[in-house]
């Protein structure tokens, strides 16, 4: 297989850019805008890094310390003697304090919502366009974060475009040069 591949090959970047970019934009359409938006909203939402188990977590025990805080209080009310209850108070009181202070340590992230990509999308317009008249180095920046990988096949002459925006598995597209 290597020995039949040719050494060197010169591909015009301008016979790639152009389709490319028509690719992605389609992406965009109105057939593919949807699933699209869906798709960039999830890899956002897994790409944030943010452990929702530790944010869980730091929400309950706030919330147990106030379930705990609510029933003292209401037996207080129902005439238990205060200074019956005031260790009990007290823990209450500063498991809910330790339990802010964990939620405050939650790191967050700004992760797009699907209306806010709608947005976004719905105020660029024609994406292809856009990608075709954008500088040099936005694109390199774009094609580095989709993690865009091309394969020229020599004998078939096309070239194979491969995307991984999230790292997990890939889209292709095929299409001549």
């Amino acid at each position: 297989m290597l020995s039949s591949h040719p050494k060197n090959v010169y591909l015009a970047e301008r016979a790639v850019i152009g389709p490319l970019n028509a690719w992605i934009g389609r992406l965009f359409d109105r057939e593919h805008r949807n699933e699209t938006i869906r798709r960039l909203a999830e890899a956002g939402s897994e790409a944030s890094g943010v452990d929702d188990s530790r944010l869980r977590q730091a929400k309950k025990k706030l919330a147990d310390a106030e379930t705990r805080m609510r029933r003292l209080q209401l037996s207080i009310e129902a005439g238990v003697e205060p200074a019956a209850v005031a260790d009990a108070l007290n823990r209450a009181l500063e498991e809910r304090e330790a339990a802010r202070a964990d939620l405050d340590r939650v790191p967050t992230t700004n992760v797009l919502t699907e209306k806010k990509i709608a947005e976004i999308v719905d105020e660029l317009g024609n994406v292809a366009e856009l990608l075709n008249s954008a500088d040099p180095s936005e694109l390199a920046a774009l094609y580095a974060a989709l993690r865009l990988e091309m394969v020229y096949n020599a004998a078939a002459k096309i070239v194979g475009v491969s995307i991984r925006p999230t790292g997990r598995g890939s889209n292709r597209v095929r299409g001549g040069t």
